[in-house]
């Protein structure tokens, strides 16, 4: 098949480094946006939480002033008089009073003196017919709220907010009725625009009650908020809310109720507002992870080159290998792992080309050696068949004939074994496997070791041990070798041999050829396997 450039590490290796980092800056970039969103939101709600609480605490002081201004016409002695004694001449002394107590007459649209019962005595002001909605069990709400009086609920007349300030008058033990000042939410567009200059130029201060039924933005009456602020008497919301408010789009909101009122002080900021940081954040994030994306594709290029033509080097000194130039070196002067790769391959080659020669020279020694085995047979079988015919027809012979022509035979058999071992090394047989009993293969080499002398054997064979799937002709060779040099080590004075046959594994069966003999001295174990490793 036919390699595209795409195939190449030249390029893959950049695309998959420029992938993973492409990951990588992703989900940093999602975990960063993530968390600059969340502190973000975090820092708008504290802010507009604090906010709400600061315009609930000036409502507060607000309604405090507007109730002592109350309370100090309640307090007058014409009107505690008229509210013992309602009579016609008390009545103009009374009414006096409740005109004379006003310190702000522009918010003031309506006042009025009931009694204990809620019955009204007296009225005064330009919206005294129109604004007296107040009930008695609005009255008994106000009371119960705070002892001696406190702010109603806001009313909406058209464009103007209304709302009663009420005082409770006593006579030190009992209650003797109530002062009620009717008072307009002035409209001031500068006193907004300061108030919103203090928290934002984005931001929107609205004034409401625990009903949610009126709503101001302090210059007109404004629709309540898309989501329910209060329950009862209290604000149940105190966390930051979030709605979709009419041709306001998105907004973030935070209600604060001002304490012994029934007012509710509400901050909204417009969501693209809070979350403006966020989106800056984001584009100056993009950014720089766009130009960190192409610095690090030119770099992982650059990087992949000092890679990938060493490796085209080794490639192409294997493929030349491969098709037999044993000759073939790779030049790479680095000390990385590519140059180490680069010495075991120049080794590997070097090494191949020694084991070429080294097969073409045992290949003609097969050769040879096939030759001489085979001229060497028939003379053998000569006089395997004249000692035969001796042994026959000396029957009689004196025993030093019947000695040597045992010598003889030892000798014949000794050169067929010889001319064996010469074949076997000639020709290399595939092993022809079957199934095989470990104890039988070693007592039937043991056999063929011969006459044993001083030396005591000792054979352990595991119980239960399966058959080993070999060639026995192979293996026996094998271990028939091992039993031999074991003997040899061990010499005339004789010793012991140990010969054990365990298994090892589940698919493997091992066997040990353990002698007492002297062995072979490291010295010279290095000259027999040197030629092995050079």
């Amino acid at each position: 098949m036919r390699r595209t450039y795409l195939q190449s590490l030249e390029l893959r290796l950049p695309l998959v480094g420029g992938v993973l980092l492409l990951l990588v800056i992703a989900a940093l970039s999602v975990a960063a946006y993530v968390e600059v969103r969340r502190s973000s939101i975090m820092a708008a709600n504290s802010r507009l939480q604090s906010v709400a609480q600061q315009i609930a605490d000036l409502l507060e002081i607000s309604a405090v002033n507007l109730f002592l201004a109350a309370r100090a016409v309640g307090e007058s002695p014409e009107v505690r008089a008229y509210l013992r004694d309602p009579s016609p001449l008390l009545r103009g002394a009374a009414l006096a009073a409740l005109q004379d107590g006003e310190s702000q007459p522009d918010s003031l649209i309506a006042a009025e003196l009931r009694d204990a019962s809620g019955r009204r005595l007296l009225s005064w002001g330009p919206a005294a017919r129109s604004a007296l909605g107040l009930n008695a069990s609005e009255l008994d709400q106000v009371i119960r709220r705070a002892d001696s009086g406190s702010v109603g609920n806001f009313r909406a007349m058209g464009d103007t907010v209304f709302y009663p300030v009420i005082a409770l008058v006593t006579d030190g033990v009992q209650p003797l009725g109530y002062v009620i000042h009717w008072r307009r939410q002035t409209p001031t567009a500068s006193g907004r625009d300061q108030v919103v200059n203090l928290i934002g130029a984005e931001a929107e201060v609205f004034i409401g009650d625990t009903t949610q039924v009126t709503w101001t933005d302090l210059i007109h009456p404004v629709p309540a908020p898309p989501v329910r602020l209060t329950q009862g008497k209290q604000v149940i919301r105190p966390e930051v809310a979030r709605y979709q408010r009419a041709g306001a789009g998105r907004r973030f909101a935070a209600a604060a109720q001002a304490r012994g009122t029934p007012w509710v002080a509400l901050v909204e900021f417009p969501y693209r507002t809070v979350l403006q940081p966020v989106s800056t954040f984001l584009e100056r994030l993009a950014a720089a992870a766009s130009g960190l994306m192409v610095l690090a594709l030119i770099a992982a290029w650059l990087a992949s080159r000092t890679i990938t033509r060493p490796l085209k080097q080794l490639a192409m000194a294997a493929d030349a290998f491969n098709h037999g130039d044993h000759n073939q070196r790779v030049l790479l002067d680095r000390s990385d792992e590519l140059g180490h790769v680069a010495m075991a391959f120049n080794r590997m080659a070097a090494g191949a080309q020694q084991a070429l020669v080294r097969r073409e020279k045992l290949a003609f020694l097969g050769q040879l050696a096939s030759g001489v085995a085979h001229e060497l047979r028939n003379p053998l079988g000569v006089m395997t068949n004249a000692m035969y015919y001796l042994d026959s027809v000396l029957r009689d012979a004196p025993s030093n004939v019947k000695e040597y022509l045992g010598i003889l035979r030892g000798q014949v058999e000794l050169s067929e074994k010889i001319v064996s071992d010469l074949l076997d090394f000639a020709r290399v047989r595939p092993p022809q496997r079957e199934p095989v009993s470990v104890a039988e293969l070693i007592y039937r080499q043991l056999e063929r070791v011969g006459r044993l002398g001083q030396v005591k054997v000792h054979v352990d064979i595991s119980e239960g041990l399966p058959p080993a799937l070999v060639d026995q002709v192979q293996v026996g060779q094998v271990v028939l070798n091992l039993l031999t040099n074991a003997v040899q080590a061990m010499g005339e004075q004789g010793g012991s041999l140990e010969i054990r046959g365990a298994p090892e594994g589940e698919q493997r069966v091992k066997i040990e050829v353990v002698d007492t003999g002297h062995g072979i001295a490291p010295e010279n174990l290095e000259k027999i396997f040197e030629p092995l490793f050079t």
